[in-house]
């Protein structure tokens, strides 16, 4: 380091240990992190959540009380202005629920045997398959998420979607991460 005194350059030895400039290293860690940010948004495919429901009635009713159409696929701008209303006054801090266990079903393919006629068999199984899903969600009375009856709402990243959730405090509500929540009577 050189200062000039007296007209004179005198040069000192740094006093501190570290190599380069404290406004460098800042500024590389700041670049640094925000690419990391960028990078992260680019790659996450977590930027929606599913709100599921037990059963038609209870879509129906949430729909009526926020007044939203019949689509699947809701925007989050769209959604955030129809649910502005239920904003709790306090955000909790709130943990995970324990993911729900899938419903048990039986083996479809007990008692048939392979087909050696490919397209035959190929058949056979896809109807077992989906006769399988069908009694699977027939009566099913465990956690909506497993219905088939749901709303999702796309945010733009991750971030934003996260903190809808941690704002709305719905996060006693998730399931498998903060993907599915559990939508019977969160308005009420």
């Amino acid at each position: 380091m050189a200062e000039i005194v007296n007209g004179k350059r005198i040069f000192t030895k740094k006093t501190t240990k570290k190599n380069g400039s404290d406004s460098i290293d800042r500024d590389y860690r700041e670049r640094a992190k925000r690419e990391k940010e960028r990078f992260d948004d680019a790659v996450s495919d977590e930027y929606w959540f599913c709100l599921c429901f037990s059963n038609t009635k209870e879509l129906e009713k949430f729909r009526t009380r926020l007044d939203l159409s019949e689509k699947k696929f809701i925007g989050a701008r769209e959604f955030q202005e129809a649910v502005k209303g239920f904003k709790p006054e306090k955000r909790l801090k709130t943990f995970a629920s324990k993911s729900p266990k899938y419903p048990k079903v039986d083996n479809p393919f007990d008692g048939y045997p392979d087909d050696p006629n490919f397209e035959k068999d190929s058949c056979l199984t896809a109807r077992l398959l989906l006769e399988a899903m069908k009694s699977a969600n027939d009566g099913y009375s465990g956690s909506p998420i497993f219905s088939g009856i749901w709303i999702c709402v796309v945010f733009g990243t991750q971030k934003q979607r996260d903190s809808f959730i941690a704002d709305y405090n719905l996060g006693k509500r998730a399931s498998f991460g903060n993907t599915y929540i559990d939508a019977d009577n969160w308005l009420n």
